[in-house]
């Protein structure tokens, strides 16, 4: 990852006056991540290995990394939106953008395969809760960790930052300049997104290439907040984004990242363009 953004203001509207045209974004975004979307549904033989699992061949199974330039971390109720804002950066700057429940929708139904095979008690139908938290802890390791290598390998973190993201002051006790969400997954890819390395873009070429239910559906009565930096994330509007498209569009088929570090002024741009320059 070079650098990350927290895009505020993001709405419906954003993708044209009509609905109809809000609606081709999702499915053009949909589309993106067919090929991608994983189609395992049963634990294989091949996992098992003298009576044991191979967690590392079942996380690149269910959760595989892709190729993307973009990670968008969102809550799972902005999904659509989310995905329309992948179809829209995919049409306008030709960027691929990474949108984890839309390729690994399935971390639910390897839980249940789990659950299934090794935590019913014998009566065969009810799950004994001790077995049941060992299975949750192994797939939600998975998953965060499968979400940690896309953040590391994608080169630009986006935060649709939204009031579903977000928790409203006025709903919880916040301090000034303190923001709180109830997502553990968005606050655990912001928290990583401060701490990952820093991967300059390639210099001679960038390759450019394209939150599941099981994150936010487990949350029903019991909220749990957390508090989330995002001081090392640039803001970015609306309006910079069709800034950043008109500029990109007309410029295919360069690398349209740059366009928009430059149009931003990100300093970690300006040092890594002074590094360069120096070095050549």
């Amino acid at each position: 990852m070079f650098t990350g953004f927290s895009l505020e203001g993001l709405t419906s509207d954003f993708f044209g006056e009509s609905k109809n045209k809000y609606n081709e974004y999702i499915e053009r975004g949909e589309n993106l991540f067919n090929k991608d979307r994983t189609s395992i549904e049963k634990l294989r033989d091949e996992y098992k290995k003298n009576g044991r699992l191979d967690g590392q061949m079942m996380e690149a199974d269910w959760f595989p990394k892709v190729n993307a330039d973009v990670f968008l971390s969102h809550s799972h109720g902005d999904r659509c939106k989310t995905l329309a804002l992948a179809g829209w950066l995919s049409e306008k700057c030709g960027v691929r953008a990474f949108v984890d429940s839309a390729i690994w929708g399935l971390a639910d139904d390897l839980l249940k395969e789990l659950d299934d095979e090794y935590c019913r008690k014998k009566d065969g139908k009810r799950y004994d809760y001790r077995k049941r938290n060992v299975t949750t802890s192994h797939v939600h390791m998975m998953l965060n960790t499968a979400l940690t290598k896309m953040i590391d390998k994608c080169e630009c973190l986006i935060f649709v930052n939204t009031p579903k993201s977000i928790v409203l002051s006025e709903e919880v006790e916040v301090e000034k300049d303190e923001k709180k969400t109830l997502s553990p997954w968005i606050y655990s890819e912001l928290a990583f997104s401060g701490m990952v390395r820093r991967t300059p873009p390639k210099r001679e070429a960038l390759i450019y290439s394209a939150e599941g239910s099981l994150m936010e559906s487990a949350r029903s009565e019991l909220e749990i907040e957390y508090t989330i930096n995002t001081k090392h994330l640039h803001t970015l509007s609306t309006k910079d984004l069709r800034k950043w498209a008109s500029v990109a569009s007309l410029n295919f088929p360069e690398k349209p990242l740059p366009k928009l570090y430059e149009q931003m002024q990100i300093p970690e741009w300006i040092e890594w363009k002074s590094w360069v320059s120096g070095g050549v």
